[in-house]
């Protein structure tokens, strides 16, 4: 049978200090406002949707764009998107606003 030695409480030195709880609580800029937890989950979903939101609308304008491309030059999708690609990094542009400027090309505008 093995024995185990569990120091007490007393002869343990942690390698970090402890901060006292009161360090995180107390806010001596007047800018901050504490923000309860819930809120905080709050913020961070509304701004998750956002970005969902954008990327939606950004993968919708490249497959507009690509289907576009696809039409005029006889191309299939994956040749479509190497044209958007290409474009993007010669032009040093985002992909989402190559894709803008075909559409727009398309409806005229």
């Amino acid at each position: 049978m093995s024995r185990v030695i569990i120091p007490k409480a007393d002869d343990i030195s942690p390698a970090v200090p402890p901060v006292p709880p009161a360090a995180f609580c107390a806010v001596d800029d007047p800018r901050v406002i504490p923000t309860p937890p819930h809120a905080a989950a709050a913020i961070l979903a509304s701004r998750h949707g956002e970005q969902l939101e954008s990327a939606l609308s950004t993968r919708d304008r490249i497959g507009q764009a690509k289907g576009i491309i696809m039409e005029r030059f006889g191309v299939d999708d994956v040749q479509a998107f190497d044209m958007l690609r290409r474009l993007s990094q010669d032009g040093n542009t985002r992909l989402v606003d190559v894709a803008q400027r075909v559409i727009d090309t398309r409806s005229g505008n």
